[in-house]
């Protein structure tokens, strides 16, 4: 299925993958929840292992997924190692896959919370994103939510995910369906920005995809279902997700 015309209601199917932007061959899920993102209580790499297995059409025990420091997680497929990345946020686990190259994915509930302040200065402010905020009629929340999941997206598929600051992955260009990074070699203590922007850098294409909107209409039920009306409101709540891919 072609991400361009892949909706809703395709991409939470329970027992659907899709076609993963910006990859050759890769494939993304998005799976609801029906719980907050503190009550999971199974892992990423378990709760994903049985899914990947029912796609590649073997046993969960031929499927294992392997990471090492410093390095994105690879998941062996039929033999063959892919690069996989994860990741949760209140009422959705996601994924994606690709046989070639890194990949790295990122989602984060659209919705304001005490530490958002904190998080956006964690992150660095972007006056790029803020101009396409206003342009696209993102309010405050889906804008933090996109420049987040972009910058987290890509450390993630360069392995390193927030054991480096945020700030060295800048937003270079910004279009409503995504964006592109760059990320920096030097470190940030290096303040002199001509020194700093003379250093290595690579370039990461992100991919952004809002999920949630119209979920109750799909047909597909919480994986992990919680009687709490709080989760299940959080359960139903709208998310960014971000696909981060080297940039050709």
């Amino acid at each position: 299925r072609d991400w361009s015309v892949t909706g809703v209601q395709t991409l939470c199917s329970s027992d659907l993958w899709v076609a993963c932007p910006g990859t050759v061959g890769g494939l993304l899920a998005a799976r609801p929840t029906g719980v907050p993102r503190r009550a999971l209580t199974i892992d990423n790499a378990a709760y994903w292992i049985p899914e990947i297995a029912a796609w590649a059409g073997n046993a969960p025990y031929a499927v294992e997924i392997r990471a090492t420091p410093g390095h994105a997680p690879r998941v062996r497929i039929h033999g063959n190692p892919w690069a996989i990345s994860y990741a949760t946020t209140d009422g959705w686990r996601v994924c994606a896959v690709t046989p070639e190259g890194s990949i790295g994915i990122d989602a984060e509930a659209i919705r304001s919370h005490p530490e958002l302040g904190t998080m956006i200065d964690l992150a660095g402010k972007s006056p790029l994103m803020q101009h396409a905020s206003v342009e696209f009629g993102w309010g405050h929340a889906e804008a933090f939510a996109r420049l987040w999941t972009a910058k987290e997206a890509v450390l993630k598929a360069l392995g390193v995910g927030l054991s480096i600051d945020p700030r060295r992955v800048e937003i270079e260009s910004v279009h409503e369906a995504g964006c592109r990074c760059v990320f920096h070699d030097a470190p940030l203590k290096q303040r002199n920005r001509k020194l700093r922007h003379n250093a290595p850098s690579r370039s990461w294409d992100v991919h952004w995809k809002r999920i949630g909107a119209g979920a109750a209409e799909t047909g597909s039920t919480p994986t992990e279902p919680s009687s709490s009306q709080s989760a299940r409101a959080e359960s139903t709540s709208e998310a960014v997700l971000a696909i981060a891919t080297a940039a050709m």
